[in-house]
């Protein structure tokens, strides 16, 4: 028994050490690579709501499943805690709320509130979330807890909604029509009060307009998809600049889709086509690219909405991926 429980002991130890040689040291994924300073570090992907505590623990005690993510496009981080995902094929919001530990569905009962085919959403400081569905031709909004509150878009009032962004310091929602070229301004209320086509002296117009940005000067950054570049505009539909042509060469896009801001003003921009996000100042020079093709941390598969938090964490929507991987800007 003496030897055999040696031999135990023996076998345990060698297997021991071949599992720790095999283990590969963890690189933390940076761009630009080293030796250049580290400005873009990856944090995370997420697949499902595994990661909220309190909703992985109720799925444990129920041998429920995880609520998986199948094609995200839209994303929103917000102040409070909370991620929230438009996804297309599943036709709502998904809620991962990581404060309250609880992760939920927006959209799925019969009713008002009912989705068809979300594309983008938001959420303001009070925890009212704003979902354009795209399908039904308007603006929905809910409470904190996914209870329908208001819709916007009265019969005809839009053909194709797609963007949203909020300004909460002038309590306004801007609301891009990719099909008929235009960006909608309401109040909080859901009263319209403008919309901007572009600037007609400056022979800049829309032609399909999708995602919106505003930072945190009040500025709003549109999308303008089918003239492969970013337009800019003050709050009130004025225009300021644009940033990017049509091309095959850093800093140029083939496909933009998402646009946001991060606190020192870079403008971040995300082509499907190119499957990457590239990274401006506000001069439109190219600063840096983050992404390719693949599956792999770092890595897009059809990459559409990207959000921007307070604390600088990205996210971005990477569709066929069926994910929102997680970045950081480091200053």
């Amino acid at each position: 028994m003496g030897g055999k429980a040696a031999g135990i002991l023996l076998l345990m130890a060698v297997s021991f050490a071949c599992g720790c040689a095999a283990t590969p040291p963890v690189t933390e994924q940076v761009w630009p690579p080293s030796p250049a300073r580290a400005r873009i570090r990856y944090v995370r992907s997420i697949y499902d709501d595994s990661e909220v505590k309190g909703a992985a623990f109720k799925r444990w005690v129920s041998r429920s499943s995880p609520m998986q993510i199948k094609k995200p496009y839209g994303v929103f981080s917000d102040d409070r805690g909370r991620v929230y995902v438009a996804d297309t094929a599943w036709g709502l919001i998904l809620v991962l709320d990581y404060t309250q530990g609880r992760s939920f569905f927006i959209g799925g009962e019969n009713g008002n509130g009912r989705l068809a085919k979300p594309v983008n959403v938001i959420a303001d400081g009070s925890g009212n979330v704003y979902v354009v569905d795209a399908l039904q031709k308007r603006l929905v909004i809910y409470d904190a807890n996914g209870k329908f509150l208001n819709a916007i878009g009265r019969q005809g009032e839009f053909e194709r909604p797609t963007g949203i962004a909020l300004d909460e310091e002038k309590s306004r929602i801007y609301v891009s029509d990719t099909l008929r070229h235009v960006v909608r301004a309401y109040d909080a209320g859901g009263k319209f009060q403008f919309e901007f086509r572009g600037d007609s002296d400056q022979n800049v117009t829309f032609h399909d307009p999708t995602n919106i940005w505003v930072d945190k000067a009040g500025s709003v950054y549109v999308t303008d998809s089918m003239n492969f570049r970013i337009l800019v505009f003050d709050a009130d539909g004025r225009y300021i600049k644009k940033i990017g042509r049509i091309g095959v060469l850093p800093g140029m896009f083939a496909r933009p889709r998402g646009v946001a801001v991060d606190s020192e003003g870079h403008i971040y921009v995300v082509d499907a086509m190119f499957h990457n996000v590239q990274i401006f100042d506000q001069e439109g020079r190219l600063l840096l690219g983050l992404g390719k093709f693949g599956s792999g941390a770092g890595e897009f598969w059809l990459p559409a909405g990207i959000c921007i938090d307070r604390e600088d964490f990205i996210y971005v929507s990477d569709s066929l991926n069926h994910r929102i991987q997680v970045f950081q800007y480091l200053h």
